[in-house]
């Protein structure tokens, strides 16, 4: 549940690239 709540605002923010770095950042 804790990776979408961190996608949602990344998508807003950069896209697609900024949820995959906040993935693998975490």
């Amino acid at each position: 549940m804790q990776k979408i709540a961190v996608v949602v605002p990344c998508y807003n923010e950069e896209g697609a690239i900024g949820a995959v770095i906040r993935d693998v950042a975490r």
